[in-house]
């Protein structure tokens, strides 16, 4: 399991500097719309990404990492959250009020009737045309009076008719009161009516004008509980959206972060047996050095050096 630098493998040749330059630097470049979608999110994942697919092949070759890494894998980079268009809401809602309906002016109201009372409701003109002398009933008053003085054995005719009169004037009285109060009262009636249907009239008006109100300002709330749950729903998702992105890059780190450290663990342990071989054999020659030529020695130290370097270059490798 080999650590490979492939950061440094792109920083080796300049034609993938300058591709991964236009990838990190500008969205609507080619070279981002051709490795963004594979994931080349990072130089080291271009790296490998490049690697793989086209510089193995030609021939390329990745450079040797440290035996024991000192740098981590490439942190995420969290921008600047830009979540859905948020709503001043004070501002918001007094502009959206200013727009709401008006109830306007209230409906006209007719004037209310008004009267006089007329002359023929007066007591005095009912009196006045009834004692007239050419009234049938006055004519016929002097003439019972003159009739009743003359069987009385009274010879003043005038005084008769005097007495006519005034019994006249009595009798009268009652009628021409009964007939003022009655033409007095129905025209009470009728202004009364009039008034009643003029302020039915207004009401009736008034009514149709707070209702029309009502379910314009109805409508406008529910309009503005709309726009006000619809400007929340986005926030939410912008939100959620934005969490989710950092969630998996998160977990991208992570796993990367994990697999480096498990690969340096066994490179660790790869290289640590590699030694434990070599102080062996070099335990080996030294226990028969007795035996041998300085030449001889000298040769069999620096192949067991050897041997030890290559396998530590294997353990890097794998």
């Amino acid at each position: 399991m080999a650590l490979y630098d492939y950061g440094g493998y792109v920083d080796t040749y300049s034609d993938l500097s300058s591709i991964w330059s236009a990838i990190s630097g500008d969205t609507e470049s080619a070279e981002y719309k051709k490795w963004h979608p594979k994931g080349a999110t990072t130089k080291k994942a271009f790296g490998k990404l490049h690697f793989e697919s086209i510089g193995e092949g030609a021939g390329r070759k990745l450079p040797d990492p440290d035996p024991y890494p000192t740098t981590l894998p490439d942190k995420p980079v969290y921008g600047t959250t830009k979540p859905g268009a948020v709503i001043d809401e004070v501002g918001y809602a007094t502009t959206a009020v200013a727009g709401s309906p008006t109830l306007g002016v209230a409906p006209d109201i007719a004037s209310p009737a008004q009267r006089t009372p007329g002359v023929e409701e007066l007591v005095e003109y009912r009196i006045s045309q009834m004692m007239k002398e050419t009234s049938p009933y006055t004519q016929q008053a002097i003439t019972n009076a003159k009739t009743f003085a003359n069987q009385a054995g009274m010879l003043n005719t005038s005084v008769a008719a005097t007495a006519g009169v005034d019994a006249a004037i009595r009798s009268i009285l009652p009628i021409a009161q009964q007939d003022a109060g009655m033409l007095h009262g129905q025209a009470l009636t009728n202004q009364k009516v009039v008034n009643e249907f003029i302020m039915e009239d207004f009401k009736t008006k008034a009514t149709f004008q707070l209702t029309e109100y009502a379910g314009d300002m109805n409508t406008y709330n529910t309009g503005l509980q709309r726009a006000h749950e619809k400007n929340e729903n986005s926030i939410e998702r912008a939100w959620k959206q934005d969490q989710s992105k950092l969630d998996r890059e998160l977990t991208t780190y992570t796993n990367e972060f994990n697999a480096e450290k498990a690969k340096v663990g066994q490179m660790t342990l790869c290289v640590d047996n590699a030694m434990a071989r070599w102080s062996a054999t070099v335990a080996g020659i030294e226990s028969k050095k007795e035996d041998m030529s300085t030449a001889s020695y000298n040769q069999s130290i620096t192949n067991a050096a050897k041997t030890r370097d290559a396998e530590i270059r294997s353990c890097q490798r794998r």
